[in-house]
């Protein structure tokens, strides 16, 4: 390898390495806020790092977890049952219209 080429694959992976830092970054911040309470989010700035790790907020997600979630099942439920019936009735009308159409020669 010539130096040319030593400069330029240590210049492309700096930029692939820093590149992947600024990536990667906001998925720490979020990891690291979901450990703070909200004034340490507010007022914390970018420490990744909190000073208490409060693993609460994860427990107090949880216990209404259940709840948000069969009240959005029911919720979709009610789209999908309307979706499905929509798409028997158009597959219907397709089967329909195609033996109209060809009068059962296939």
């Amino acid at each position: 390898m010539t130096n040319k080429h030593k400069i330029q694959a240590s210049v492309y992976h700096l930029f692939v390495c820093v590149l992947g830092l600024v990536m990667i970054y906001p998925v720490l911040w979020m990891v690291s806020g979901s450990l703070k309470n909200n004034a340490e989010i507010l007022n914390g700035g970018m420490n990744l790092i909190p000073p208490q790790w409060r693993f609460s907020n994860f427990f107090y997600w949880f216990s209404g977890f259940w709840r948000h979630y069969l009240s959005n099942l029911f919720f979709f439920s009610n789209s999908f049952f309307c979706c499905i019936c929509i798409y028997a009735c158009n597959g219907s009308l397709i089967i329909l219209c195609c033996l109209c159409l060809f009068q059962g020669e296939f």
